[in-house]
């Protein structure tokens, strides 16, 4: 923060990796300043890698802010930016839940702010890969069967949304404790030096 316009700091293949550590490990000072230069910068490559940094953050209400910012047009971020941060924070560990919840709360809002519904269909997709709970399920299946009004376009997204939340449920209750054994009893014999 010191030198923000210094962009020999970094190379430009790290920047994006070095910029999500440093939000993810950092505060809301951090994250203001980041959002400051997404704001401030002309450049596209620049204001998508700052939104997938901004989107590493391990703060749920900097995460919430974000998603609300991404459906209002006078906040700044540019609308073709909108699904860039839906897919980001999806990414994001603390963030995969969150967004699934925060659309559909704001569904019709976002059927209003997205015109194309093929466009829903494409983040319902995005933000989908890592559902796994019978919640998930549950909601999915409300928003296939109408529960929400007419899908358009964006029908087979959630229909594959749903097979996909099918099959990582199934797989978790049949693997899940499997995996987090052999893990943990990897984790038990293995030893690390710092030197």
């Amino acid at each position: 923060m010191a030198q923000p316009d210094n962009n020999n700091w970094v190379k430009p293949n790290y920047k994006r990796a070095v910029a999500c550590a440093a939000i993810a490990n950092s505060g809301d000072e951090e994250w203001d300043f980041a959002l400051e230069r997404y704001l401030s910068t002309d450049l596209s490559s620049e204001k998508e890698m700052l939104l997938y940094a901004l989107s590493c953050s391990s703060s749920p209400e900097a995460l919430n802010t974000l998603l609300e910012w991404a459906l209002d047009a006078n906040s700044g971020i540019r609308r073709q930016d909108s699904a860039t941060v839906f897919g980001s924070v999806s990414e994001n560990p603390i963030g995969s839940s969150m967004v699934f919840d925060f659309v559909l709360f704001h569904w019709d809002k976002m059927v209003k702010e997205f015109p194309s519904l093929a466009v829903l269909g494409r983040l319902v997709d995005t933000i989908s890969q890592t559902l796994d709970t019978e919640t998930h399920l549950e909601n999915l299946v409300t928003l296939s069967e109408g529960g929400r009004g007419d899908l358009g376009t964006s029908t087979r997204a959630v229909q594959q949304a749903l097979e996909r939340t099918r099959i990582n449920l199934e797989w978790k209750k049949r693997s899940f404790q499997t995996v987090t054994k052999l893990l943990d009893s990897w984790s038990r014999v293995q030893t690390f030096s710092l030197t």
